[in-house]
């Protein structure tokens, strides 16, 4: 399978991610990290656009800490962007994160967000459909709102089930169409409602989608 699977070197004074639990491939290009993700100033935009409150972060750990098994070792923020959780996935347990993003830009700035973690972070330039990863390798992933920017979502569910061990957890956070009267924004952008009714998933499609690929939903939120 193609796809990019660049693993990043750490940053300087960082801790190493040279491991057994690291997984490496060769440089190539991502399919799927279009031109907007890929200009040069997009983490930056992305981050002053979609900062993460404090109290945000403190309910997200929480609830991690209460739905994530104790013995979960082996973390991939799938879909990383910046890496606004990725230190916060670092920080549950011990053992690796991989934060993987097709976007150049955005992993060089979520490795730099993650570079004071507490466990070690290895960053991956990879698409969700050609995850460089073995089979069973992976006790959770974790997407953050990454899921309608699939262009195959069946075939990257696919990919996640096969690198999960058995009895793994995939958690997704993500907006579904039943949450846009929520965004202020839709408001004062009346286009923006197609576009977003466009991307987005119903819940229930995104529920039926999950468990034709052979997941078992166990919390609904």
């Amino acid at each position: 399978e193609g796809g990019v699977r660049e693993v990043l070197p750490p940053r300087a004074g960082a801790m190493s991610t040279e491991s057994s639990d690291s997984p490496h491939s060769r440089h190539r290009s991502a399919p799927g990290s279009d031109r907007f993700y890929s200009d040069p100033d997009i983490a930056s935009r992305y981050d002053r656009s979609r900062a993460l409150s404090s109290q945000t972060l403190a309910a997200w750990r929480e609830l991690l800490a209460e739905r994530v098994p104790a013995a979960t070792v082996r973390r991939v923020d799938l879909g990383c962007g910046t890496g606004r959780f990725t230190s916060l996935l670092a920080g549950l347990y011990e053992g690796p994160v991989l934060a993987v993003d097709a976007s150049a830009p955005m992993l060089e700035a979520a490795r730099e967000s993650s570079s004071g973690a507490r466990a070690p972070v290895h960053c991956v330039r990879a698409s969700g459909e050609a995850l460089p990863l073995p089979e069973g390798w992976a006790d959770l992933f974790f997407l953050s709102m990454v899921f309608h920017h699939f262009p195959e979502p069946g075939r990257a569910l696919r990919k996640i089930r096969r690198c999960l061990r058995p009895g793994g957890s995939l958690l997704i956070r993500t907006c579904t169409r039943e949450a846009l009267d929520s965004y202020v924004y839709q408001r004062f952008f009346p286009s923006a409602r197609s576009f977003d009714e466009a991307r987005f998933p119903p819940r229930r499609g995104l529920v039926a989608s999950v468990e034709r690929e052979g997941f078992l939903l166990r919390v609904e939120e």
